[in-house]
């Protein structure tokens, strides 16, 4: 053990917050929390780590008239090699649907009608918008500056609306009560429950993930919160993760090789579910009765369909945008 000093102890201050807001009430001032800051910079065209993914340069960002122009700087020879400035390269663009009852989805495949299994690019962020109807994104298009005004359709691999229930410390036999009267079965810890129209799994103690047909952008999210008040947390995380359903014989074998776990049907039967690694990018893996269901972080999700297509491809399979 090392000795250790006491600092002072923390007491609890009144806020300033209230003071702020009552001054500013005039002017319309109000609190805005991180949902609302996303919002912000989607529609000002801002980029996160959704587009400083590691395989994006300045100029795909619209940023090479931000490089020195004159001397040296670290990366000044790799900026200019002609791969990187390439006009096919993934471009940043925005996108809008142009149907606005339609949402779009993070990982969302961008095809153009004709050649709906060869992908543009992808979305990688998207947002319900507060300057027009509908919502509005980023995204990462082939030759995007030379697209814009172009009309595209946005593929999701595996459309569903993805939810996360978590319960207050305590309370998961009564969350787990009112998710039964409601007709829905909260599987247990490592495993997942295949209903009718959804599919429910539990990676995490006391946390579920849930799978249903896609609905209203939140109506689900919102209809669950209001049942589980008090018993735990709802979130909508659809525009988050990319489902992706694999069938096959040679499915275990293929996703073997770069996953951290033994995908043996002996020890990882159907009906269970883990949290893991594969191809260094995580995902939550579960068996069901037609294959294997995958949850992937969406702004991923373009970099692991690349790598099931490589793997899958010696064995004669193919992935299909449909």
């Amino acid at each position: 053990m090392y000795p250790m000093r006491r600092s002072r102890s923390w007491r609890p201050r009144r806020p300033g917050s209230p003071a702020l807001l009552a001054a500013g009430r005039a002017f319309g001032i109000a609190p805005y929390g991180l949902d609302a800051l996303n919002t912000l910079r989607i529609e000002k065209r801002h980029v996160t780590g959704a587009e400083l993914n590691g395989n994006t340069s300045a100029d795909d960002l619209g940023f090479g008239r931000m490089l020195k122009q004159d001397g040296d700087f670290v990366g000044r020879c790799l900026s200019r090699r002609p791969g990187l400035s390439s006009s096919s390269r993934l471009q940043l663009v925005g996108v809008r649907p142009v149907d606005v009852s339609q949402r779009l989805r993070n990982g969302a495949q961008l095809v153009v009608p004709r050649a709906r299994r060869s992908s543009l690019g992808y979305v990688t962020s998207s947002t319900p918008s507060v300057e027009f109807s509908g919502w509005t994104g980023l995204a990462l298009l082939a030759g995007g500056r030379e697209r814009i005004g172009q009309t595209l359709l946005a593929v999701s691999a595996y459309p569903a609306d993805v939810i996360e229930v978590s319960a207050r410390r305590g309370r998961a036999p009564e969350l787990e009560t009112v998710a039964r009267a409601a007709g829905l079965v909260l599987s247990a810890f490592g495993r997942v429950t295949v209903g009718a129209e959804q599919l429910v799994w539990c990676v995490r103690p006391g946390r579920w993930l849930w799978l249903t047909q896609t609905a209203a952008p939140g109506a689900v999210a919102a209809a669950w919160q209001a049942r589980c008040a008090g018993l735990g947390f709802v979130v909508d995380l659809s525009s988050g993760l990319t489902a992706l359903h694999l069938a096959g014989t040679a499915t275990r074998e293929m996703l073997t090789r770069r996953c951290r776990l033994d995908l043996d049907p002996n020890k990882f039967p159907a009906g269970y579910a883990a949290a893991t690694l594969i191809a260094q990018v995580s995902v939550v893996l579960s068996t069901i009765p037609t294959g294997i269901l995958l949850l992937t972080p969406s702004t991923t999700a373009q970099h692991f369909l690349e790598w099931i297509a490589t793997a899958a491809r010696p064995f004669g399979y193919r992935s299909e945008l449909t």
